[in-house]
């Protein structure tokens, strides 16, 4: 049997792209979370908030946090960026900030699952002219996160 250049050119994209496909595909596992952080919140006479974080954890290393919403949101969304750029995203309670759901990341943390409970201590509570009130404390976290 004899085979033209393009069906062969044509098999062994198919098989280079089955090979590729098959590498990059993983099980999600399961693996212990560990954090450990400050943050610095800023609450205003509506209820909004916003919340700055850094700190250090496993799977991500170094790291900044973001989160923002209202503290009578049943959840509010917030993002864990590490410095390689790849981010997990979490939600949790405004109301009840000790417990929180991982929602999903970009790059290795992409379709990211899992859950983590805080434990903090208050290091100032300052009320500002303007009514809001900006709290400073520092945190640690433990979990676990699957991807």
């Amino acid at each position: 049997m004899k085979r033209d250049w393009r069906s062969t050119a044509l098999l062994g994209v198919l098989v280079l792209f089955a090979v590729t496909t098959s590498a990059g595909a993983q099980t999600p596992v399961t693996r212990p979370l560990k954090m450990t952080g400050v943050l610095q919140e800023t609450i205003y006479s509506n209820g909004d908030f916003v919340a700055h974080s850094s700190g250090e954890a496993t799977h991500l290393g170094k790291f900044t946090g973001y989160g923002s919403g209202n503290m009578a949101d049943a959840t509010a969304p917030g993002v864990f960026i590490a410095a390689n750029g790849h981010q997990v995203t979490f939600e949790g309670s405004p109301a009840a900030p000790t417990f929180y759901t991982i929602t999903g990341g970009t790059g290795r943390f992409q379709g990211a699952t899992g859950a983590y409970s805080v434990t903090s201590d208050v290091q100032s509570i300052v009320v500002n002219p303007d009514g809001s009130m900006t709290i400073n404390l520092k945190w640690t976290a433990v979990g676990t996160i699957t991807y």
